[in-house]
């Protein structure tokens, strides 16, 4: 045999030793972790819906995605869990996650779990934003569906809801958003609403061009008391609102029959009707509201309770603060 052959099975004979104790090695190696693993994953497994809740915000490639409760109250409770979990943590400084590992599974990753631990303060803020994005973005979705449905209407009729957010930005904040930003924890204007604003502003355009094709037709017929309760009453809702026209739209009361349910059973239902329960009148109202660049028509009704043989007091029945169609001012 020559020397150069000899000298290749020595250096074989080495790479397989090298192998064989690497592995024997390795093999007890993972045993032991096995043990460690089984303990720790015993000592952790309460905070099992918190690891999982938060696992594709700490690394995507994890595909666990519990239920989350988005409040200061959960927040908290997640963060105690983390706090709790990595004081755990530190009895298995050596811990690793499995040789066979699902890396897609943070439940096959428990080393990962202590870093999620660790690195807790980040995590939730991550996740913090991560919710309010999503909140914020069905939330814009949901007023610019709002917004598309008003542009479609014929009569150009706009509800209060969008008046408020079209013409008095820092009052709809105030009261669509207040509560959003508290309860996600997001300050000024979070950029999930942009789009929302952007169509808001389509809108006003639209409102302001189709308001000059469309002006105010006085109303046949008059009421003095009727009319001045009414502005009364649109005084009181709108400090500051101006009334410029009113009239009724039909001169004579219109009765209304009542019908409620008063009992029911397996086989039947009893009605109770009340003839002539309430009577009503109708009216139109030329307004401009405060901070308004244009004035509007608005409906009202005055309405009558039956009371014995009378009637009661009349009052505003139909809400005067619901919507309006903007038209040229006078």
């Amino acid at each position: 045999m020559s020397n150069k052959n000899f000298v290749l099975k020595i250096i074989g004979a080495v790479l397989m030793f090298i192998v064989f104790t690497a592995s024997n090695g390795f093999a007890q190696d993972e045993q032991a972790q096995l043990l460690v693993r089984q303990q720790f994953e015993k000592e952790a497994r309460p905070f099992w819906k918190t690891i999982s809740s938060l696992a594709s915000t700490y690394n995507p490639k994890f595909n666990e995605a519990a239920s989350i409760t988005a409040s200061a109250a959960a927040y908290e409770k997640m963060r105690v869990d983390l706090e709790s979990l990595d004081a755990i943590c530190q009895k298995y400084p050596n811990l690793t996650n499995r040789s066979d590992a699902d890396e897609a599974s943070i439940g096959d990753n428990p080393a990962d779990w202590c870093k999620m631990a660790g690195e807790r303060d980040t995590l939730l803020e991550s996740l913090k934003g991560r919710v309010a994005g999503r909140r914020g973005n069905q939330n814009s979705t949901r007023w610019i569906n709002k917004i598309n449905e008003a542009m479609r209407q014929p009569n150009g009729r706009v509800k209060d809801e969008l008046q408020t957010l079209l013409y008095d930005r820092p009052a709809w904040e105030q009261k669509e958003m207040g509560a959003f930003k508290k309860r996600y924890g997001v300050s000024g204007t979070p950029p999930e609403f942009v789009p929302l604003f952007k169509k808001a502003e389509e809108f006003k355009v639209q409102i302001a061009r189709d308001a000059q094709n469309r002006s105010w037709s006085q109303p046949p017929y008059s009421d003095a008391a009727l009319e001045a309760m009414v502005k009364r009453s649109y005084v009181e809702q709108f400090p500051g609102i101006k009334v410029y026209k009113i009239g009724m739209t039909f001169t004579a009361w219109k009765s209304m029959d009542d019908t409620s349910l008063i009992d029911i059973g397996s086989d039947y239902k009893l009605y109770k009707t009340t003839f002539g329960a309430y009577r009503y009148k109708l009216g139109l109202a030329l307004v401009k509201l405060p901070n308004q660049p244009l004035c509007q028509i608005r409906d009202f009704q005055v309405q009558q309770n039956k009371a014995g043989a009378d009637y009661s007091a009349a009052k505003v029945s139909l809400p005067i603060g619901y919507s309006g169609i903007f038209v040229k001012c006078p």
